[in-house]
């Protein structure tokens, strides 16, 4: 099935970065797990070798990163989600950042690019924002994806409010801002947040976006994404 979705993606969408996630806290070298991604990785990179590929596989080691970089992986994301100072507050007491930016470093280490962002509308000030993105900055991210919370029913976030759009922009633009070489992307809950206004994240400093297949709460298709990029470009090249 996945290698189906990996030609569609390139033959029907014009894809270049092709992302696989899988839903562990991590992987450990030589697991069962661990082989099936890097058996994945080899084939679709035998398959094409021009596309960029992204694992999203929660916690890495080492050994794991070096792993990765020699199947064919390009991009190693794993979110921070939200400022350092605030993690245990606003995302988890499971485990301590720490164990995050550690598995960054390490993927960095092992000539990964990495793909690390967050989730806006947990509850953060501005300066949790600016944190967050010095942090990012510090890591040298080289794509920020950024997420508008969704609130969804059973989640301790269930009765969230929306973001406020105006913060949401002001969000991206603070991440531009501060790295100013990165891509930053807009990802989950752009459409609900933003809906007819999406174009005003370009103005505020995104400069890409994950379609078909990123989530499923109320995902646009990848027709209608393509349009939307055309009509972009159109005004800024």
């Amino acid at each position: 099935k996945i290698v189906d979705e990996f030609d569609k993606a390139i033959e029907e969408n014009g894809t270049d970065t092709f992302c696989i996630v899988t839903a562990t806290r991590g992987l450990v070298k030589d697991s069962a797990d661990y082989s099936k991604i890097v058996q994945i990785v080899m084939e679709l990179k035998k398959r094409n070798k021009d596309i960029k590929l992204c694992a999203s596989i929660g916690l890495i080691d080492e050994a794991v990163a070096e792993g990765l970089k020699e199947a064919g992986v390009d991009v190693y994301n794993h979110n921070i989600q939200t400022a350092p100072s605030k993690y245990g507050k606003y995302v988890t007491t499971t485990h301590a950042i720490e164990d995050r930016i550690n598995a960054l470093k390490e993927a960095k280490k092992a000539g990964l690019r990495i793909c690390t962002g967050g989730i806006i509308g947990l509850g953060e000030t501005t300066e949790d924002l600016v944190e967050m993105a010095f942090k990012l900055k510090e890591l040298e991210a080289d794509v920020i994806p950024l997420n508008a919370l969704i609130p969804i029913k059973g989640t301790k976030k269930e009765n969230a409010k929306d973001i406020d759009m105006a913060m949401f922009l002001k969000a991206i633009a603070i991440f531009r801002i501060i790295n100013k070489n990165c891509k930053i992307k807009i990802c989950a809950g752009r459409e609900r947040r933003l809906k007819d206004f999406m174009g005003m994240a370009f103005m505020s400093g995104a400069n890409c976006l994950i379609s078909g297949g990123y989530l499923t709460t109320g995902r646009r298709s990848v027709e209608e994404d393509k349009i939307f990029v055309k009509d972009i470009e159109s005004i800024w090249g």
